[in-house]
């Protein structure tokens, strides 16, 4: 009953079977059904060492193809069916919650500017902070959201410079008006009946603020040895409450060479006070000094277009001709409008008035209309006397109505409007008809001259073509998110009950936090590894800091669980650390997306880094193509605060703490926009910064928070953990290093900073070459939406239906299974390999 087909790769004993769709077409069940073209795929394969084999071809990048041939089309229509009443049902009920939401964001809003009003009255010495952020919902005494950086800088330490550059450059700038440019840095926060609120603090010292840490720790000199330790009981220590919530620690190396800024700051000075980081610290760059970052030097194209290192944004495709089709509409909407009022308007053309008609005065209503509605708009409340104004200032009146209704209907008017409706037809089926068609005859002859450049409507039509075209199909695309995204939302959400409960989830939490950082792991052997496994930099991250969340919970536990539930962003450098005094417009961090981390081997097999990096692959692809509806959610509503304008504040805290009890990690990547540019040097005050660790607070139900920190030539994991699963928290940065030269170790790569590992060609000798130099098309990251798109079959019901991509990329839909199927010549010039992947369906 089984049909299989495999690419042995060298490896004998495994029958090779060659399979076509007329062999599956023409096969025949045991109860004589013919097979249909909707079929189901799995991974089966018919040897005695099935197991050990499905291990050894996932570890090179290649999964085994097996195909079970259905045996009932009613089972498969019936499963259909479902299916799309299921998405229905799902758009459906989404539907009318956006309805209710669209009517709570008012009731929501006039309720908070009421009470906050009342506040301001009632506490007329305090500022109220109006909007409501996702933090501040989740915010409490004990867990408060600390944005939290050290920089390592270059140099000696001069603590009278610092102060003064604080005070001088920040502290005490001011505006045009005489008001301090950053004034809630003076300010403390309090809160009163629900409420954040500003309170002026007389007299300000910064000395509360700029605090010079001890060089010793326990009686010894602070070193790299005990940095850490030192740090962290700093981080440890809640910010007075009564001063304005912010702090810099200055700690001073033994060795002198260097010092160390620990920043401390209150989410609210970041998100509501017009504050960034950089401001806080003056950050600089030198464009005349670069430190590049060393890229691999392999030809391979694939291996180019994978050099992605966060693959947790571009999930959906952008939009890009309807945005330039409204541009285009709304300039000849504009030159129209324009030219209606010149001709129209009796402020612009007061002659208008002295022959008007019904026309006349129906096109001066729709003017002063729309002219009062700007107004209003403008000033931000409803007012009568606008409108009044406006048709008073276009002397529309009544007598005015009068006199145009009678020159529009008097007998003369009607007898000379219909011998100028007579004589115009007659003109224009004669002398204007003729001539246009042969224009546009002409201009379809003259499509491709350049110089022929006389209007038509043919030109128009084939300018506009494109847009519309590329505008149907992105229209057509957003729906399809739209249509799909509840059902899809739904199946992520509730696929976490199904997941093992663990000691992360199980914790009780103090809301004090600790941080820890591990050894700086070069780039440059990143790049190894991604050039043997075809890996993308954040894969190589995720799978080290999976193993290493597994040896932190068997500290806890003997039963590790299969997966652990997190959530993961990318933020970009350039924005966290800018150096130009921009505005923000946009925000620094991405989307969410929900990962399910394999903690443990997916094979059940001994510990193996290849095994894992391809589980670790399967997830991130599986995210990247059944949540880019969760990721544009997540984006909305917690970025640009619009859940906190949907749904009172309590809701908010209890939603929050629901999801975060099921998904206790979260997990952010910190790297600059472009992978491949060159890093450049920025500096503090004048002094070269050698090194930045950015740690992201965890609150609600959180007790870990991953940060990938990539600066320079160098990327670093940062621990930030509530204080209960302190000290064994460092083990993920103590151990993380050690799992990257362990991956190094078992893909081939034989140096690996200053430690050398020795090939373990002579015991696979047979699937060496293949397992070091074969990449994965699996979960490669150039796979985006386009390309999934793009290869879907047109008709649903032609299974191995495909066409060839210009990368090699064969797609194949079934009725339950997506299929992407890479030809790859790999880096030794071995034949071609086969490489499938099972995806579920978008």
């Amino acid at each position: 009953m089984f049909i299989s087909h495999i690419s042995t790769g060298g490896i004998s004993g495994v029958e090779k079977t060659a399979i076509n769709y007329q062999q599956i077409r023409g096969y025949k069940g045991p109860n004589g059904h013919r097979a249909q073209p909707n079929t189901i795929c799995y991974s089966v394969i018919h040897h005695p060492n099935y197991q050990q084999l499905k291990h050894f071809f996932f570890r090179q990048g290649k999964a085994v193809i097996e195909m079970m041939v259905s045996e009932e089309k009613f089972t498969l229509h019936t499963m259909g069916y479902l299916k799309n009443l299921y998405t229905f049902l799902a758009f459906l009920l989404m539907s009318f919650t956006v309805v209710i939401m669209f009517i709570s964001y008012y009731v929501i809003q006039f309720v908070r500017n009421y009470w906050i009003s009342f506040l301001e009255n009632k506490f007329p010495d305090l500022e109220f902070v109006r909007n409501i952020s996702v933090r501040s919902a989740v915010d409490t005494h004990r867990n408060m959201g600390i944005i939290t950086l050290l920089v390592t800088v270059k140099g000696q330490c001069d603590p009278d410079m610092i102060k003064k550059r604080l005070l001088e450059d920040i502290l005490e700038k001011r505006q045009n008006d005489g008001r301090y440019t950053y004034r809630h840095l003076r300010m403390s926060l309090t809160s009163k009946w629900g409420c954040y609120a500003w309170q002026n603090l007389l007299p300000f010292n910064i000395d509360n603020h700029l605090i010079l840490s001890s060089s010793t720790y326990r009686g010894r000199p602070v070193t790299e040895s005990n940095i850490q330790e030192y740090i962290s009981e700093i981080v440890s220590k809640y910010l007075v409450p009564d001063l304005p919530p912010w702090q810099i620690n200055v700690v001073s190396s033994s060795s002198m060479e260097k010092y160390y800024l620990l920043v401390r700051i209150h989410h609210m000075l970041l998100s509501h006070a017009d504050l960034d980081l950089q401001d806080l610290l003056l950050l600089s760059q030198n464009k005349n000094e670069h430190s590049v970052g060393k890229l691999s030097s392999s030809a391979d194209p694939f291996l180019c277009n994978n050099r992605r290192s966060h693959p947790f944004e571009e999930l959906y495709k952008t939009p890009k001709s309807i945005p330039i089709l409204y541009d285009q509409l709304c300039e000849a909407f504009s030159n129209n409008w324009n030219e209606f009022v010149s001709v129209y308007d009796p402020l612009e053309n007061p002659s208008i008035l002295k022959k008007s008609t019904l026309k006349t005065i129906f096109a001066i209503t729709i003017i002063a209309l729309l002219s009062g509605i700007k107004k209003i708009v403008q000033q931000g409340k409803i007012n009568n006397s606008v409108f009044k104004k406006e048709f008073k200032s276009r002397q529309l009146t009544m007598s005015l109505a009068v006199w145009s209704m009678w020159n529009t209907f008097n007998p003369f008017s009607v007898t000379a409007n219909v011998l100028r409706t007579l004589v115009d037809t007659v003109i224009l089926l004669t002398i204007k008809l003729p001539l246009t068609v042969a224009a546009e005859i002409r201009s379809l002859c003259m499509i491709y001259d350049q110089e022929y450049s006389d209007p038509s409507y043919v030109k128009s039509v084939l300018n506009y073509w494109p847009f519309l075209k590329d505008a149907f199909k992105e229209a057509l695309y957003c729906w399809k998110l739209a249509y799909n995204g509840p059902r899809i939302i739904l199946e992520e959400f509730l696929s976490a009950d199904n997941i093992s409960r663990h000691h992360l989830q199980l914790i009780s939490l103090c809301g004090r936090k600790v941080v820890s950082w591990s050894d700086p792991v070069p780039l440059d052997e990143i790049y190894k590894i991604q050039d043997v496994t075809g890996a993308s930099t954040s894969e190589i991250f995720i799978t080290a800091a999976s193993a290493s969340l597994r040896d932190l919970l068997i500290q806890y536990s003997l039963n590790i669980p299969d997966t652990v539930l997190t959530t993961a962003r990318y933020f970009s450098q350039d924005e966290l650390m800018k150096t130009t005094h921009r505005k923000r417009e946009t925000t620094t961090g991405g989307g969410i997306l929900c990962l399910a981390l394999p903690i443990r081997n997916p094979f059940g097999l001994e510990y193996d880094p290849v095994t894992e990096l391809r589980a670790v692959q399967q997830v991130i692809l599986r995210a990247r193509l059944r949540q880019p509806v969760l990721y544009l959610t997540s984006l909305w509503l917690l970025e640009y605060g619009l859940l906190t304008q949907i749904l009172p504040s309590p809701v908010v805290r209890l939603l929050l703490n629901i999801l975060s009890r099921r998904f206790p990690v979260t997990l952010s990547q910190v790297a600059p926009a472009d992978a491949n540019e060159s890093y450049v040097k920025r500096y503090l005050w004048g002094q070269e910064i050698e090194d930045v660790m950015y740690w992201r607070p965890p609150q609600a139900n959180i007790c870990i928070s991953l940060t990938f920190m990539v600066y320079g030539d160098y990327v670093r994991l940062g621990v930030m953990s509530d204080a209960m699963l302190s000290p064994n928290q460092s083990l993920i940065t103590s151990t993380f290093a050690h799992h990257i030269r362990d991956l190094a170790s078992a893909a081939g790569v034989t140096s690996f900073g200053n430690f050398s590992f020795p090939s373990d060609d002579s015991d696979r000798p047979e699937t060496s070459h293949s397992s070091h130099n074969t990449t994965t098309s699996s979960s490669s990251l150039d796979l985006d939406f386009e390309e999934v798109e793009d290869y879907f079959p047109v008709r649903r019901s032609e299974c191995f239906r495909g066409r060839q991509s210009t990368k090699g990329n064969r797609l194949m839909r079934t009725g339950k299974q997506l299929y992407l199927t890479v030809l790859r010549q790999n880096t030794l010039g071995l034949p071609k390999q086969l490489a499938t992947l099972n995806i579920p369906l978008i």
